[in-house]
């Protein structure tokens, strides 16, 4: 309400179309549209205002409209070929289909822009993960070491990260011990634990720790709201994923609810709303919870197909895949994803070496 009155009260203010654009992130792609024509609405009134326009872009990456994403991003390039920001959103564009030994290139130069940003070093570092190439995290662990605070977050989720892409499940808990306490009752910390405890195979720890990181998920009545606006957000709390760990701790009927909502609104109404739903890896965990394992495989096979692999190295061990960990289908995507990690690697190899950038 007090957004609309703004507008309302100054039409051609863009900072409250900038306003009510940002109160609506995190709200559900139901929401991408009308965020999308606030943004335009804003660059209207603001049309030198580069963060504008590469939030634009970012909006068509939510909304799977990647063509137009990157015709937009390059136009910014043409404008001014010093905004780094714009070099880490075609950093992501490249990263969600598979394209990670551009996406690379991509955030190097958003780096190169800005030397020091702690974010675009933990992003390229989180690239190399994704490949599997820890000797190139080691050169950007250097890096991150020489600019950031020894206790920042970035770093501990760093070893984490590294951790768990190596299959180290047991040195998971350390980095999170080491957070100081103004730290570790932060919600995404306390969500990291949840998952630490759900890879772990400790249902109730994980059930724990996940309603300390979002109590609201306690309340049925609110289940709704959260998957809406969960697959929009970096919550690390997807609905599938707590419907399985309530039916792990004794709350079959409980976890059963949950289970169908986010399948109703994952198949019914998502697709509807984002061209490119299969970027998307909530709704195979719900086949996989479900025991719907044919669809969930049927899923992950046409998610590969559209190159979305990045995010392999912290789902493989999640403990909805053991009933199909030896299904002939399951080993194909286990193999064909890494066989296109290792495509990229060679890629990214060979540019190195030829000296090949992109524009």
């Amino acid at each position: 309400a007090a957004c609309n009155k703004s507008i309302e009260l100054s039409p051609n203010y863009a900072q409250a179309y900038l306003s009510c654009a940002g109160f609506l992130e995190g709200r559900g792609v139901a929401h991408l549209e009308k965020r999308l024509a606030l943004y335009y609405k804003a660059a209207q009134l603001d049309p030198l205002s580069l963060v504008i326009q590469n939030t634009i872009g970012n909006v068509l990456q939510g909304l799977g409209r990647y063509d137009e994403a990157l015709d937009h991003y390059h136009h910014l390039l043409q404008v001014d070929p010093g905004f780094a920001p714009t070099y880490a959103s075609l950093g992501n564009l490249h990263l969600r289909d598979g394209r990670l030994a551009e996406a690379v290139q991509w955030y190097r130069k958003a780096l190169q822009r800005n030397p020091g940003s702690g974010n675009y070093m933990w992003t390229l570092a989180s690239v190399y993960i994704s490949l599997g190439d820890f000797e190139a995290i080691a050169d950007i662990r250097e890096n991150m070491d020489a600019h950031l605070d020894p206790a920042d977050w970035r770093l501990t989720l760093l070893d984490m990260m590294e951790n768990l892409a190596q299959g180290k499940l047991h040195a998971l808990q350390s980095p999170i011990d080491r957070l100081p306490p103004a730290v570790s009752d932060r919600w995404w910390v306390l969500s990291l634990k949840a998952n630490f405890y759900l890879i772990d195979g400790d249902m109730q720890k994980a059930r724990e720790y996940w309603l300390r990181a979002g109590a609201d998920w306690a309340n049925p009545d609110q289940w709704q709201r959260l998957i809406i606006a969960n697959q929009t957000s970096d919550a690390r709390l997807h609905a599938c994923n707590f419907a399985g760990i309530l039916m792990g701790t004794e709350d079959e009927a409980a976890g059963q609810d949950l289970l169908r909502q986010a399948i109703h609104y994952y198949e019914e109404i998502f697709p509807g709303l984002v061209l490119d739903s299969h970027r998307w890896q909530g709704l195979g965990w719900c086949y996989l919870v479900k025991g719907s394992f044919e669809k969930a495989l049927d899923f992950f096979e046409q998610r590969v197909a559209h190159g979305h692999i990045s995010e392999w190295w912290k789902e493989r061990y999640l403990p909805w895949w053991e009933p199909v960990r030896d299904h002939p289908r399951f080993i194909a995507i286990v193999n064909r994803i890494d066989g296109m990690l290792a495509e990229q690697r060679e890629l990214l190899r060979q540019m190195d070496e030829a000296g090949t950038t992109i524009p």
